[in-house]
């Protein structure tokens, strides 16, 4: 009966402890951007504001690098240079220090979807 009793706690002592070992190891990696989105990534030089997946492995993404916006391909094994966009690019595209907000709450994006779509 004893025996039963230690065989069980010592089972979910043993669950509670991986998961939470688990838990705190990918807490404290995303934290140093191992396991990070795309959204956490960018210093106060550079940040990815953009990215679209144009095949599997393959993305166009829009970086701001100091003052200066480009737009690079990234895949696997390649990163190339596709162009820089002008001031004008941006204001016409509406790309502003603004957006640049990553933790944006669902009711202003859908308000913003409404408004535009009126």
């Amino acid at each position: 009966m004893i025996g039963d009793f230690l065989s069980v706690f010592s089972m979910i002592f043993s669950v509670v402890l991986t998961c939470s070992m688990a838990y705190f190891a990918i807490r404290f990696l995303g934290k140093n951007g191992v396991v990070s989105g795309i959204k956490s990534q960018g210093g106060s030089k550079m940040r990815v504001y953009e990215r679209l997946l144009i095949a599997p492995n393959k993305y166009l993404m829009l970086v701001k690098i100091a003052e200066r916006w480009f737009v690079i391909s990234v895949s696997n094994d390649n990163i190339s240079f596709i162009t820089e966009l002008s001031e004008s690019d941006t204001k016409s595209w509406n790309i502003t220090e603004e957006n640049d907000k990553s933790e944006k709450s669902f009711s202003d994006v859908l308000s913003k979807v409404l408004k535009n779509k009126k």
